[in-house]
């Protein structure tokens, strides 16, 4: 079995590496219009992968077992330089055999300044990449953790009345675990401080992203949320989504009502809502996925409708929605039904929840 699910990570590994190089050969071809000389690429994809593992393997995860925000901030812009240094010293070397070698490149450097310029751009976006990479990767590592230990302590309380009221704060604490968000936000920002000027669109989706972290990794108190901001998080979701695809996703996504301080035990709607993206086509601009909420007084209805498509990547938190509504239960009581209509091409959902 481990064998197996090496084998699965290596080859989603060797997947990214043949993605990433056919994206370099397809964004050399759109700025040069000339096709690529497979020496000139290679080489400088290996360097490149060199310093995206570099980065979520040691750099990341050294500065990230510091105990305080200070030290891992100050830390992390200390090796982040001297990594720079290191890709500028490497590129230039590179460079430079070329020349040495004769080796054909597609679109020489023109003068230092062009060469550092270039090379700055690709240590923030590789960068980027890797850090995105061992934030999920440390995610789901403490999650497996968390997982396991609180399987083994709830087994033993399952039938004490006390659990119904922990289960939900504890499994909150499961989803919702932190791995030094002092660190990541500071690093995001920098990112997007880096970014923006560059490229806006970037920009705006690092900073979506770390709105969407901020607010995953935050501890609700009591188990709970504030409803308007569970709503947020949905919009910042499907907004981030939207960048990605350059637009080309349809989501009705609508909100009436007030939810004031309305409070909801947390990713419920989120679930629901990584649901349409994972399952719902969404390409269609004359027929977009609905996902519609309604609140009146204390009153929460959630309505989708989309259609189906045929092919599904994973994708979220992946608590599921039996998960989901087995937290419902718990949490409200005879206060909640839930209405599925799932048919071959098209599925409906209609959730209403007494929130008061």
């Amino acid at each position: 079995m481990k064998l197996t699910v090496r084998l699965k990570v290596i080859g989603r590994h060797i997947a990214f590496v043949a993605a990433y190089f056919l994206y370099e050969i397809g964004m050399l071809y759109a700025y040069t219009g000339e096709g690529i000389y497979f020496w000139d690429v290679f080489w400088h994809l290996l360097v490149n992968l060199c310093l995206f593992y570099f980065t979520a393997h040691y750099l990341l995860e050294y500065a990230s077992s510091f105990a305080t925000a200070p030290q891992r901030l100050g830390l992390g812009i200390i090796l982040l330089a001297l990594e720079f240094s290191a890709f500028l010293l490497l590129k230039y070397l590179l460079a430079q055999a070329y020349i040495f070698f004769e080796v054909r490149t597609t679109n020489p450097y023109v003068g230092f300044n062009n060469f550092l310029r270039d090379t700055f751009w690709r240590f923030i976006t590789v960068n980027g990449l890797s850090f995105t990479y061992w934030f999920f990767m440390a995610s789901s590592r403490k999650q497996r953790q968390v997982a396991l230990l609180e399987q083994a302590r709830l087994k033993d309380l399952a039938d004490q009345e006390i659990v119904k009221r922990e289960f939900v704060t504890v499994e909150n604490a499961f989803l919702k675990s932190q791995i030094n968000s002092h660190f990541l936000f500071n690093t995001l920002s920098y990112l997007y401080s880096a970014v923006l000027h560059t490229n806006k669109d970037a920009g705006e989706t690092i900073l979506r992203l770390s709105d969407i972290m901020r607010y995953s990794l935050s501890t609700p108190s009591g188990g709970k949320v504030k409803l308007k901001e569970e709503i947020q998080h949905i919009s910042d979701i499907f907004e981030i989504s939207t960048l990605k695809s350059a637009g080309r996703l349809h989501i009705d996504y609508r909100v009436t009502g007030a939810p004031g301080e309305l409070e909801i035990i947390p990713l419920v709607l989120v679930t629901l809502a990584e649901n349409v993206l994972k399952y719902a086509d969404l390409k269609v601009e004359a027929s977009p996925a609905q996902f519609h909420c309604n609140i009146e007084g204390s009153m929460l209805t959630i309505q989708i409708l989309n259609n189906k498509r045929k092919f599904v990547s994973p994708i979220g938190h992946g608590i599921g929605l039996k998960n989901t509504e087995k937290r419902l239960t718990r949490a409200y009581p005879n206060k909640y039904e839930l209405h599925i209509l799932n048919s071959k091409l098209s599925y409906q959902l209609t959730l209403t929840i007494q929130l008061s």
